[in-house]
This record gives C-alpha cells, structure tokens and sequence, in this order.
C-alpha cells in the first residue's frame, strides 16, 4: 500500500512533469518517489523507465564525492589534507593562498577556483588540464567565499587517481558502481543497447559560452593569468553536429578529457540512481557510515541564500540534493526517508530556458509536502 503523503507528492510531481513539458521546458521527463522501505513510484512521459541519461554534475555526488569519502573513511586521506599533498604543481611561489586549499574546499566549492573555463578549445588530456587547472588565479581566497565550481571536481578526479593509483573510471566502477550493483550507470555507453535520452544538436551553447569568455578575456574582465584563448582558437574546434546521444554533453568532459572527468560524463538510469540514493540513509549498511553520511550532508559553506554540504547542495536541515545542467536533479530528506528524481533531457534539441523557475516549483512542492500540505 502506497503512503499517503507519497502519493501525493507523486500527484504533485506528475503534474509538475507534465507542466514542464506543455510549457516546452523539457521534451520529455521522468519522475520517481521513494519513502521508507515501499516500492518506489515512478512516472514516465516521453521516456521508458530504463532510459539512461546523461547525468551532467550529478556525476559530482555519484562518482566523486563516494570516492573521495571512501578514500577518507579508509583513512587514505584527509578532507583537511592540502590539495598540494596529492598535487604538489598546485602550488606557487606567486600565490601562497593555493597551499591552503584542501580537499575540503573543493567539495564544498569554497576552494577560490573560477566555476569554469573553455579550456576543451585548445587543451586535450589530463596532463593538459591538470597543468591548466594549477596555472588557473584564484579569484577569491579559500573559504572567503563559494562558488560552484567545475574546476574543483576535474581536481578532485585526479586527485582520486593519485589516492587509488587507478584511472578515475576504474576508481568509480571499482568502489561505487560494482559495490552497490550499479549496472547501468557508466561513463561513455556509446551505442549502447540501452536507450539513452539524447542532448543537444551540436555544442552551440558551449560555444556561445566559449564566445562570452573570449570577450571577456579579450577586455580584461578575467584575473591575470587566466585561460587565454582566441577566436581562431574557436573557429578550428571541430564542433559536433547532428544530436548528442551516448557520448557527454559537457564540452571540457567530451572535447578534453575523453567522457571521463570528476565533474561530468556519467550516465545512468532512475532504478541505479533510485538504488545510489539509498546509501543516503541512515543505518543504511556499511558503504557509508552515518557518522559520514551526516557530516556530507550538513550545510558547510553559505553564499546567495544557497548552502552546500561535501559535494551536495543543502536546502535545510534535513533535505539536500543536486542537480545537472542537461536536466536531471535529486532529492532525499532525511526526516521522512524520501528521494525524489527527476530526469529531464531540456536540452534537446537544443538548451531551454525555464529549467530554474521549474526546478523551484518542484523544491516548493517536495517541501510543503514534507510539511504535511501540498496545494
């Protein structure tokens, strides 16, 4: 027997799906409920329910941060422990602040790192991006502010593969996906013979983005030092064409780093995430303890009315999540034991707007359901 306040946050969720997609913020969208021990819900329009879809940064809380934890837990390692430790060309003569990042900092973006650079125009490989990652200015000092960072999780993969002396794929299938019976979550399935939601035409809105921080790098807007770039640089990247199905949608994961990075290019389907989400609970097993369960998931880092935990985003006391630009998200609170995930492809065949102002509709419903109202 389904609970009654599931059931009604599934109502609310199914509507707020179908909502989306009428109002043309997403093509399609999946949506799933699961409280306690019952059997999750789940609602499918457009999709059927083993689709796989390309995560975006839900690749930070799914592959990195368990990672980095079981690194911790094992004793391998410190969140306190200097980035420096593990990457020692992160430092510089020319700004001590970079001897004071941790890994800490990284999880909770608080580090001082930019959120992101096109280096995918003119970079290729770890040993590229890494180089260009401890080369990059901070551009505020560590734990003075946060800002959500994409460089911070390309660092914490290679730090991964330094702490395991394993590539990161190997890292992430060894200790997570293998461990918890995550068959279906990958990086780069290609054609797989799973269907796979597809992205975008092409990568016009990374190119647009690559555009805007030439023009700022061009006027001098950007620290010195930063990612310098050119408009020839852009006009000889071999851009894709034809829709993005099977491969990352992320530029620097695709073009740089071969679908593989700490910040994006995992792809999985709503039963692995349902199963992910699980070992968020408490007293849930020996993966995670709760002593670490609880520290990840309370708010460390505050800035813009947003809050952040070790990798996740934190909305209050006893709910946090995350979400992925090509429109996925997740969502546990802890009091009633709910996830909530919705999976959305919004930018297919192109990047939609509205994705902000719905995603907020649906964090006012999961939370005045969990109140005990939903309207």
């Amino acid at each position: 027997m389904i609970d009654n306040k599931a059931q009604r946050l599934y109502d609310c969720l199914k509507q707020n799906i179908d909502e989306g997609i009428n109002q043309g913020v997403f093509p399609s969208g999946i949506a799933a409920i699961h409280t306690g021990d019952q059997k999750p819900i789940i609602y499918a329009r457009g999709f059927t329910e083993d689709t796989v879809f390309d995560l975006a940064s839900l690749t930070k809380v799914m592959a990195t941060l368990p990672a980095i934890l079981l690194a911790v837990q094992s004793g391998k390692t410190s969140l306190f422990d200097p980035v420096t430790k593990w990457i020692p060309e992160f430092a510089s003569i020319h700004d001590p602040r970079r001897m004071q990042v941790t890994l800490f900092h990284l999880l909770t973006h608080t580090s001082g790192l930019p959120a992101w650079r096109p280096y995918f125009i003119r970079l290729k490989g770890k040993e590229d991006y890494l180089a260009a990652i401890c080369n990059e200015p901070l551009i505020y000092s560590p734990s003075t502010d946060m800002v959500y960072s994409d460089l911070g999780f390309m660092l914490l993969g290679f730090i991964l593969e330094r702490i395991w002396d394993m590539e990161l794929e190997e890292v992430v299938s060894s200790l997570v996906l293998g461990p918890l019976g995550l068959h279906r979550t990958r990086y780069s399935p290609g054609a797989s013979h799973w269907p796979i939601a597809p992205t975008e035409e092409g990568n016009p809105f990374e190119k647009n983005m690559a555009m805007l921080y030439l023009e700022d790098y061009e006027n001098g807007r950007l620290p010195d030092g930063a990612f310098a770039m050119s408009n020839e640089d852009i006009d000889t990247n071999r851009w894709r064409e034809g829709i993005i199905c099977g491969t990352v949608h992320d530029c620097n994961a695709h073009y740089g780093l071969g679908g593989i990075s700490g910040h994006a290019g995992l792809f999985s389907d709503i039963g692995d995430l349902l199963r992910y989400m699980d070992i968020w609970k408490q007293g849930s097993g020996d993966f995670l303890s709760d002593q670490t369960i609880t520290n990840a998931t309370l708010a460390h880092a505050t800035s813009s009315a947003r809050s952040r935990g070790l990798g996740w985003e934190i909305l209050s006391n006893d709910t946090f999540g995350h979400t992925g630009f090509t429109g996925t998200s997740v969502w546990h609170n802890t009091t009633t034991e709910t996830t909530c995930i919705l999976l959305t492809n919004r930018v297919h065949p192109f990047v939609r707007m509205g994705i902000q102002e719905w995603r907020l509709q649906t964090r006012e419903l999961l939370t005045s359901l969990l109140k005990g109202a939903c309207s």
